[in-house]
């Protein structure tokens, strides 16, 4: 079939890849054009911040139960993507002698949330968690940056909206405190910020 440009502008006749290699730049694409459902996989779909500023504390009484301050949200992009997820929060326990142990949970849309990340051979009579048993004293009764990474493969479609969820297990005695350290008297002693950085890549 011959080429053949009309009068109003429209190629007709091209067939599919007859154009010659690197005959097409960046600048001949409209802004926007490239769609996240084109990009291969192993591609960075989509990068979004959660900023945590406010201050909070934490106590469970002995299990885990979630510590709502902590939670962080992302919409998806793209059906099926995978999410690498890096959490990074400013925690203290407030105690020297409260066991303190935290586990991740993951809930897509309205569904209920389901631990992730789970170790199938704890020890002894322990629990499967991301972060194991702690204590306070030392620089966690002062305050610690936890950062923790993640590659979550949810199982999601496009537009659903995740919700990561971190559920501490505090002795009566202890509680965890999101965002300052062991002392509030005076400007000597910094407030702090966390964090939750979510990058969505293509499958």
């Amino acid at each position: 079939m011959p080429i053949t440009i009309n009068g109003s502008g429209t190629l007709t006749g091209l067939s599919a890849g007859g154009l010659p290699d690197g005959s097409i730049t960046s600048d001949d694409l409209a802004a926007g054009a490239v769609t996240a459902a084109k990009l291969g996989s192993n591609t960075i779909i989509n990068v979004a911040e959660v900023r945590i500023t406010a201050t909070n504390t934490h106590i469970s009484n002995g299990g885990h139960t979630r510590f709502a301050a902590m939670d962080s949200t992302y919409t998806t992009q793209r059906t099926g993507s995978k999410i690498l997820a890096v959490f990074n929060f400013m925690v203290s326990n407030d105690h020297a002698g409260g066991d303190s142990s935290v586990k991740l949970f993951r809930k897509i849309g309205s569904g209920a949330a389901s631990q992730i990340y789970v170790n199938g051979s704890p020890v002894g009579g322990t629990t499967s968690a991301y972060l194991a048993n702690f204590r306070g004293g030392g620089v966690f009764d002062g305050g610690v940056r936890n950062a923790f990474v993640i590659l979550d493969n949810p199982g999601h479609i496009a537009g659903d909206v995740l919700t990561y969820e971190h559920h501490w297990r505090t002795e009566t005695i202890n509680y965890i405190r999101l965002n300052y350290g062991a002392q509030t008297s005076d400007n000597r002693h910094g407030t702090a910020i966390s964090t939750v950085m979510f990058l969505e890549v293509a499958q």
